[in-house]
């Protein structure tokens, strides 16, 4: 099953670093989206939050998977559910 991994982040955010690192190292592709070049993304991302009842931790991750559906999303450096969503081994 093929996956694509979005991770949606801020200029100078070690969060984000750390997790695009995290992929880099596991050789994993991924798409970086900078949100603060876009007013209604943030907002987006911001209501995500809201609606999850969580903090707004950047970065926000999203995991979408060849078979449809809706994607696995998270906010926040969580090598765990990266290591889960993605399926490679830490």
């Amino acid at each position: 099953m093929k996956k694509n991994v979005k991770v949606f982040g801020v200029p100078n955010c070690v969060k984000c670093n750390a997790t695009k690192r995290w992929l880099e190292r596991k050789k994993i592709p991924y798409e970086y989206v900078d949100v603060s070049q876009s007013l209604e993304l943030t907002e987006a991302i911001r209501q995500a939050a809201v609606d999850r009842g969580e903090p707004a931790v950047m970065p926000f991750v999203e995991v979408h998977t060849d078979l449809g559906g809706e994607p696995v999303q998270w906010f926040d450096m969580r090598p765990d559910l990266l290591q889960q969503h993605v399926g490679v081994a830490a």
